[in-house]
């Protein structure tokens, strides 16, 4: 049954059937009918009903033609925690620039569970598959509170609570993107995915 499933996937078998209705069996049908004069006005009515057919066959060639292009320059870039390392990586098959982390409020899991603003280095671009460990900068928010006694790798790797992480950035053409990253007991996941999308990103 093999050669009939290449036989049904050959175009040979579906446009040699449609052209011999469309300048055979459709002109002289019309003309049995008598909707048409002689069989050249057949022929003519079908060359229409090809030239529409191609017509729309190359509209939706060519919008999938598109929709690969755009698939082929789409950044995706994720952050994950590897050991004690904040990181960042583009996973998607386009370089990402101008990435930019949305500073976060954060609550230091030690002691007074001290809450202060956590903020991200800005990267100017990500290659595909390449990865860059982030530098944080911690500021409290309460006086008399020592910023070095502040670990915001502890605070997302044992989080008091939820929390969303914005990053921002633009493909090749300008575009901008957006990747929301969901923090919790369970890890650092890709939303709307879940913890288990992006824990851990393989290398």
């Amino acid at each position: 049954m093999a050669w009939w499933r290449r036989a049904l996937d050959s175009r040979w078998t579906w446009i040699v059937p449609f052209s011999l209705f469309l300048f055979g069996a459709l002109p002289w049908g019309l003309k049995r009918l008598c909707w048409t004069t002689s069989l050249a006005d057949g022929i003519y009515i079908g060359t229409g009903v090809a030239v529409l057919w191609y017509t729309v066959e190359a509209f939706y060639l060519r919008r999938e033609t598109v929709r690969q292009n755009e698939i082929a320059i789409q950044p995706l870039v994720v952050v994950y925690l590897e050991a004690a390392q904040l990181k960042i990586k583009n996973v998607g098959m386009g370089s990402a620039l101008f990435i930019r982390i949305q500073p976060m409020t954060l609550i230091d899991p030690a002691g007074d569970k001290v809450p202060f603003t956590a903020k991200f280095d800005a990267l100017s671009n990500l290659a595909p598959g390449e990865s860059f460990i982030l530098g944080v900068r911690s500021t409290p928010m309460t006086d008399g509170v020592n910023p070095a006694h502040l670990d915001p790798i502890a605070s997302l790797r044992t989080p008091v609570k939820a929390y969303r992480m914005t990053v921002e950035y633009q493909d090749v053409r300008g575009r901008p993107h957006v990747s929301e990253m969901q923090i919790d007991e369970h890890g650092i996941g890709l939303c709307p995915f879940g913890p288990a999308a992006l824990v851990p990103v393989p290398e």
